[in-house]
C-alpha cells in the first residue's frame, strides 16, 4: 500500500511540474517571416528573403545580406523594415489598378484611391 501511495505521489508532483512548465512558456512561437522576394508596388525596388537573411536590390545593384531579426513581421505576406512596408510577389494583387504595399496588403495607390 505504501508503494502505491508514494507512486501516486510521485505521478502527481510530476503531472504539476509538467503543467507548471506549459503555463511558463508561451503557448505559440512568433509568427515566421515567409522567404521570397517581396516588392514594394510599381517600383525596381525588391527585397529577398532567405535563410533568415533579407537583401534589397533595385536596378542599381543589390545591397548586403543582413539579419532577418531587423525586419518586423506585420501579417501573412507583409514585413517592415522601419520606413517601408514590403509584400510578399505571391501575395495576390488587386486587379486593373495600381497597388502599392501596406500593413493590410496590396492596396490602391492614393490617386487612384480618391
Amino acid at each position: 500500500m505504501k508503494r502505491t501511495q508514494a507512486f501516486s505521489t510521485l505521478m502527481f508532483l510530476l503531472l504539476l511540474a509538467n503543467c507548471a512548465d506549459v503555463t511558463a512558456s508561451p503557448s505559440s512561437s512568433p509568427p515566421k517571416i515567409s522567404e521570397g522576394i517581396y516588392w514594394v508596388g510599381e517600383t525596381d525596388m525588391g527585397l529577398r528573403i532567405k535563410g533568415g537573411r533579407y537583401q534589397l536590390y533595385d536596378a542599381g545593384g543589390e545591397g548586403q545580406w543582413k539579419s532577418i531579426s531587423e525586419l518586423k513581421y506585420v501579417k501573412n505576406g507583409v514585413v517592415f523594415d522601419g520606413k517601408t512596408y514590403w509584400c510578399l510577389s505571391t501575395l495576390p494583387e488587386p486587379r486593373n489598378i495600381r497597388a502599392v504595399c501596406s500593413a493590410n496588403g496590396w492596396a490602391p495607390t492614393r490617386t487612384q484611391a480618391r
